[in-house]
């Protein structure tokens, strides 16, 4: 993790684990795919198992991909942290090329209307599968604060 702040980082990976939870037991996620730890699914196979060390090591490997991923978003250096943070989290939960796919999303954002990429993205599948934790992200990147889900 470069762009972000030691505390944004460390803010991120509090909400991933909590929106993520912890799961030591290799299953199988809504979309299918062997998920493990907190939401890794690089390499994760049927009936693997680790320890919570290696739950976290995985979560900074994915956070570090995600943010590599994000920091190709159209004025992703020039966002604060805690927008920063909102995308890498999205990007974390889908990935790039999904996110990237989202047109509408992806234009407000060029434009910087924070308001019509919160719109866009609350109007996707994506907040009906993801449910409270999209609509939490959503508000982050809109209101450009940390939001908490208790407040939705």
């Amino acid at each position: 993790m470069t762009q972000l702040e030691a505390n944004t980082q460390r803010r991120l990976i509090s909400q991933l684990k909590r929106q993520e939870g912890l799961r030591l037991d290799a299953y199988l996620d809504t979309e299918g795919v062997w998920t493990i730890g907190y939401g890794s699914t690089t390499g994760v196979t049927e009936g693997m198992t680790i320890t919570k060390k290696v739950a976290e090591l995985l979560l900074i490997d994915d956070i570090k991909k995600a943010e590599s991923d994000a920091s190709k978003l159209p004025g992703f250096a020039e966002m604060s942290q805690v927008r920063k943070a909102g995308f890498i989290n999205v990007i974390f939960n889908i990935g790039y090329t999904k996110f990237s796919r989202w047109r509408n999303t992806m234009a407000a954002l060029e434009a910087k209307d924070w308001r019509k990429v919160h719109m866009n993205m609350v109007d996707s599948i994506w907040v009906d599968q993801v449910g409270v934790r999209a609509c939490e992200i959503c508000a982050q990147i809109r209101l450009n604060r940390w939001v908490k889900t208790s407040l939705l």
